[in-house]
């Protein structure tokens, strides 16, 4: 199997970067006031979650990111991010799209394994996503975080659900995911409503992935 991702850390401060920005609800957020405007970037373009109380986190050409948290969350440390990142790897190809999801697999386990005394992987489930012949990986992952400045001596855990696909060019990623991070043992906020927004988000992204020929 060809390497996939020489420059693999880029992978983790993805994953990262998209449930810590869903850790904290800084005053700049912005409040989504219209859910029918895409927000577009390097070959990417979505839809904010279609619910109440969602706000803009971040927007550019390579990422874009929406917050859903209320005060008495946040005050648990518990918050609900939904996220776009547009990665550029190093390398881009493995040998067909049959190989991608344990590429990708392989990946995520070796770089979590690596990330710190902070982070710990409980699990990692990467499963083939999207058409017959797709370089796209389904991901589901769940990690521990200890000793988070704002949270001293609270165990958080951190679930993270969402895709990445190479595009049809094969110069770069997109991944879009929902991730929640809350006190370990705690009731998640994921109920059948915010799974909906959730779940409707990622469906919404659009972008063109790479085909087997």
């Amino acid at each position: 199997m060809n390497n996939l991702f020489r420059g693999s850390r880029l992978i983790v401060f993805v994953i990262m970067l998209s449930v810590m920005t869903g850790c904290a609800m800084q005053p700049s957020f912005r409040l989504v006031t219209d859910p029918t405007m895409r927000y577009t970037g390097n070959g990417y373009s979505a839809l904010p979650p279609q619910g109440k109380d969602w706000y803009i986190g971040d927007h550019s050409p390579n990422i874009v990111v929406f917050n859903k948290a209320s005060v008495e969350q946040r005050k648990k440390y518990q918050t609900f991010g939904a996220t776009v990142i547009v990665m550029k790897p190093e390398a881009k190809k493995v040998d067909s799209s049959a190989e991608f999801p344990e590429a990708i697999e392989q990946l995520l386990t070796n770089i979590h394994g690596g990330v710190g005394s902070r982070f710990r992987l409980i699990s990692l489930k990467v499963a083939p996503f999207g058409p017959q012949g797709s370089y796209c990986s389904l991901i589901d992952l769940v990690q521990e975080e200890r000793d988070n400045p704002i949270a001293p001596g609270v165990v958080l855990e951190i679930t993270v659900h969402g895709f990445t696909c190479l595009d049809i060019s094969s110069k770069f990623m997109i991944q879009a995911v929902y991730s929640e991070r809350k006190t370990k043992g705690s009731e998640t906020m994921l109920d059948d409503a915010l799974k909906q927004e959730a779940e409707g988000f990622l469906k919404d992204v659009i972008f063109t992935p790479l085909h087997d020929s």
